[in-house]
């Protein structure tokens, strides 16, 4: 645990305050110490459960741990929407779109003056904040497709949900809309 602790106090993986993931578990860090690091749980759907999880920091050193909230104040999010099979992709692609950006005008320009400001500070190559559809196809019963947005840390399940209502409002509107294949 004492290594954990100087692999986290050295490489800062992650900060009071950040969301992250550790072998399989999610949640916002609200305590470290010598011994362990605790998360306040979320859930599926990126919600704080009410419980927390006290991950001993030896788990740093043989697990990998992902940093939701390594770029700061704003993230690149990529929220998967499972799609029937038969769907048109186009009209669902642009109701995807539409919805995304709609839910994202208000702080779009400063997400992505944020992100340029840390692709030149660390020299990464980040994707811009403006949304985009990715499509993967997992059987022949239904797609998977990924809208791709920019948010403030804090706003991403508001935001995911506000794209999820929309995005189907949206395609109801814009064509009958094909039967619900079940997701497993």
């Amino acid at each position: 645990c004492f290594m954990g602790y100087g692999l986290i106090t050295f490489t800062r993986p992650y900060r009071i305050g950040d969301f992250v993931e550790i072998n399989g578990y999610a949640g916002k860090v609200i305590d470290i110490d010598g011994f362990a690091t605790t998360l306040a749980e979320t859930g599926a759907v990126h919600q704080l459960t009410g419980k927390t999880i006290v991950m001993p920091n030896s788990a740093v050193l043989s697990h990998p741990v992902r940093n939701v909230s390594a770029t700061g104040q704003y993230m690149v999010n990529l929220y998967k929407i499972a799609v029937p099979f038969d769907i048109d992709l186009d009209k669902a692609e642009t109701a995807a779109v539409q919805a995304a950006e709609a839910a994202t005008a208000q702080w779009r320009e400063q997400a992505d003056r944020h992100l340029r400001l840390i692709e030149d500070s660390a020299f990464l190559d980040l994707p811009s904040s403006r949304p985009k559809v990715l499509w993967a196809s997992v059987d022949a019963k239904y797609h998977v497709m990924t809208v791709r947005f920019a948010c403030p840390v804090q706003e991403r399940v508001v935001t995911e949900q506000t794209i999820f209502r929309d995005f189907w409002r949206g395609y109801r509107r814009d064509a009958e809309m094909p039967k619900l294949a079940s997701v497993e």
